[in-house]
């Protein structure tokens, strides 16, 4: 069993890392769904990292995810195999 899970943005938990094949991403505090889009479209959806960014978008979209204790056992080898981030999410850093 893989430790890599891949994940909706509205059902990512916290505590996870968001993957891609150049970075690793402080894990999860929180998960905000934020008001006024359909159910549908997967409502948007902001997740709040341990550094205070946020990565914000459709609920719908796909993410590749570790526990954060699991972090260290991750390779170059094993991101080098993820996709990137959807050009849709929108990165913010404090």
């Amino acid at each position: 069993m893989s430790i890599i899970e891949k994940v909706i943005l509205k059902n990512i938990g916290e505590g996870y890392c968001i993957l891609t094949p150049q970075k690793i991403f402080p894990y999860v505090e929180y998960v905000d769904w934020l008001e006024g889009e359909d159910e549908e479209d997967g409502a948007l959806t902001r997740a709040t990292l341990h550094d205070d960014s946020t990565i914000t978008g459709s609920g719908f979209i796909e993410l590749w995810v570790v526990w954060h204790e699991n972090v260290d056992k991750i390779s170059g080898n094993d991101l080098k195999k993820l996709s990137e981030l959807d050009s849709n999410l929108v990165l913010s850093f404090e």
